[in-house]
Order: structure tokens, then C-alpha cells, then sequence
């Protein structure tokens, strides 16, 4: 009877073991099953409060990379209310890789949508700033192993003369924000030093590039606005030229500031989609 009593009882132990075990991949499984499907939601709902509140919702479980990625996606939501959402989210799941798409959108035309960006940029750059290590504190540490390239970015230039200071600013902001959502790069904050970005390369193991641009064309006619841009890859700090690709892009139909906008912001994307293999190249892989 008292071996058969214990036996029992390693029994139940190994019973309870088993159910806590069960419970806890259960639990994981439940987790990971909602994220894909807030992750579905915000990326393919027509409804844009479906899409808020999928964009709240990521923001309370646990943090991954795909959710940050989409969340940083969902910043340029064409709803004010998916955009503030993301924005909130990113700041619970302190995802310090989003600053530089926070930046891109401090100036949202949507003043909800642009407190919260605010408020969240602030937050995050507060943790930043209190990471140990000035260069290793750029680059947050779930993506550092993955990241290969630092990257700064200059102010675009141009010849065309209705083009101000502010809308180039914005434009570097833009390519900033583009360069953040590709793997393997971080985005190097600007006005730094050469001694300062050579200690971040040589700390966090990266290759560094300056990315040079240039608004080459706008035109305005009655088929619509088209925009065409250059970009020059240079190696950071030396700034020698590596390589260099081009983007054009047209607005049908469309004239005006806005449209002069989206060209030109559709001229970047087409050029930075040429970068990561420019940069393979350059880096001998």
C-alpha cells in the first residue's frame, strides 16, 4: 500500500506537471493566434475603427517584430484614428525602433493623431536616452543582431526653386521613415560626429552609409504631377560615392502641393527600392 501510495502521488505530480505545461503552450498559442489575427485586421479591414482598435490591441500583447512593423506601417494610415492608435500602441510596446517613423509624422495634419505621435516619440526617446551607451542606444536591442548597415541622411537638394527648405526637410524625414522599415538597417541620427559614428560601427559590428538625394524634375502637366529623384550611396564617415539609383514617379491627373507630394514621395520609394541590393554590392556580399 505505501509503495502504491507513492506511486500515486508521483503520479499526480507528474499529472499537475504536465497540465501546467499544457496550460502554459496553450496560453502562448492563445497569444500568438490573437496577434495574427489583430495583425490580419489592421492590414486588409475597410473599416477604419476595426483597424483602431486591432492597431490598440497589438499594443497589449507581448512585443515582435512583425507587430512593430505593421504598427510603424499603420502610422501613415490614411484614417487620423488607425494613425493615433498605432502611435499609442508603439509606446506601450516601447518599440524604440519606430523613433524615426515618430519623427516622419510629428507634423500629422490630424491634432489627435499628432499628440499621441508626440506623446510617443517623447516616451521612447526617454527610454532611449537612458539606454547605457550613447551609440549602442540607437539600436534597439531585439533588431541589433539582425541589423548589417548604419545609415545617415542628408537634406535632398535641388535646383527647382519653388522647392523651400521645409519641404526638403520633410523629404529627408521621408527617407528617414523608408529606411527604418527595411531590414538590416538602422537609421543613424543626424549631426553626429565622425569619432561618434565610428564608434558605433565599431561597437555594434556595422557597416555605415550616408545617403545623399536630389529632387531632379517636377513636372506639372495635364496628364497629372511627375517627380523623378537621384540617390547617392555613399560609405559613412568618409562619405565616398559607392553607387547611385534613381526613382520616378506620376500622379495621374493630380496638380497642386499635394500631388507635387505624393510624386515626389513616390519618386523616393521607387529609387530606395534599388538601395538594399546597392548595398550588398558595396559591402561585398
Amino acid at each position: 500500500m505505501r509503495d502504491l501510495g507513492f506511486s500515486a502521488r508521483r503520479f499526480l505530480v507528474f499529472i499537475g506537471a504536465s497540465l501546467s505545461a499544457c496550460l502554459c503552450i496553450s496560453v502562448v498559442a492563445a497569444q500568438t493566434e490573437r496577434q495574427h489575427y489583430m495583425l490580419n485586421l489592421l492590414q486588409s479591414s475597410n473599416n477604419f475603427r476595426v483597424r483602431a482598435q486591432a492597431a490598440l490591441a497589438l499594443g497589449t500583447v507581448e512585443r515582435s517584430d512583425v507587430a512593430v512593423r505593421a504598427l510603424t506601417a499603420a502610422l501613415r494610415d490614411p484614417h487620423p484614428s488607425v494613425r493615433g492608435s498605432a502611435a499609442t500602441s508603439l509606446e506601450r510596446l516601447a518599440a524604440v525602433s519606430a523613433v524615426t517613423a515618430l519623427r516622419a509624422r510629428r507634423r500629422d495634419p490630424d491634432a489627435g493623431a499628432r499628440s499621441a505621435v508626440i506623446r510617443a516619440l517623447r516616451s521612447l526617446e526617454q527610454i532611449r536616452s537612458n539606454s547605457t551607451g550613447i551609440e549602442d542606444s540607437r539600436i534597439d536591442s531585439s533588431n541589433r543582431r539582425a541589423a548589417r548597415y548604419y545609415v545617415g541622411v542628408g537634406t535632398p537638394g535641388t535646383k527647382i526653386a519653388s522647392l523651400d527648405s521645409t519641404t526638403l526637410q520633410e523629404a529627408r524625414i521621408y527617407i528617414e521613415a523608408q529606411l527604418a522599415e527595411m531590414d538590416e538597417v538602422v537609421v543613424a541620427p543626424p549631426g553626429e560626429s565622425n569619432a561618434q559614428v565610428r564608434r558605433a560601427l565599431r561597437r555594434n559590428g556595422l557597416t555605415g552609409y550616408f545617403i545623399d538625394s536630389s529632387v531632379v524634375s517636377i513636372d506639372e502637366s495635364s496628364e497629372g504631377t511627375r517627380a523623378s529623384v537621384s540617390v547617392i550611396l555613399n560609405t559613412y564617415p568618409e562619405r565616398d560615392m559607392r553607387a547611385m539609383v534613381s526613382g520616378r514617379a506620376t500622379v495621374p491627373g493630380g496638380t497642386g502641393d499635394f500631388a507635387r507630394k505624393l510624386a515626389m514621395e513616390g519618386a523616393i520609394r521607387g529609387a530606395l527600392r534599388r538601395l538594399p541590393s546597392a548595398m550588398m554590392v558595396s559591402a561585398g556580399r
